[in-house]
């Protein structure tokens, strides 16, 4: 009897790992890598941000950085995502007497502005694209696509 009830219980076990293996894998990948480029009329976006951010509002939103060839990588959760592109940061910024406060000596206000062999200054003005403002915001770019389990590749193309 006890011999019976051992198997029994192996065969229970068994079976429930079998449901649980068949039930992970029957469910999909919940998430996928995207690799991609974002263009501008067709040529590579030298810099900025992407933005995801999934219609499943239990989700979060990720950003990936864009390099200077414009790509980008991003793990993100599977289903449908609205995606913006803000490059402003990497506006050249006019001259910091505008926003210094007034009475500064001169050789103080000439140290404060940025050169152009300055990291800062170099970064914003080699990279920077204007694209258009719509992008800027996920409600207004009408950028989406789905995202599969896995890996995959997606381009998005911005028009001017």
């Amino acid at each position: 009897m006890r011999a019976h009830r051992h198997r029994t219980r192996l065969s229970t076990v068994a079976i429930g790992a079998a449901v649980l293996l068949v039930v992970m894998g029957c469910g999909g990948q919940r998430e996928g890598t995207v690799t991609g480029k974002v263009l501008i009329e067709g040529a590579p976006l030298p810099g900025g941000l992407v933005t995801f951010r999934p219609a499943d509002p239990k989700r979060n939103a990720v950003s990936a950085e864009l390099d200077a060839q414009g790509n980008y990588r991003a793990v993100l959760p599977s289903g449908e995502v609205k995606v913006c592109v803000d490059n402003r940061d990497l506006e050249p910024t006019g001259p910091i007497d505008s926003i210094l406060p007034p009475g500064l000596p001169p050789t103080v206000a000439k140290a404060l502005q940025p050169t152009k062999s300055s990291p800062q200054a170099s970064k914003s003005s080699s990279r920077f694209v204007r694209i258009p403002e719509k992008y800027h915001d996920i409600e207004t770019s009408e950028l989406k696509f789905t995202v599969q389990g896995g890996n995959q590749q997606h381009d998005i193309e911005l028009k001017k």
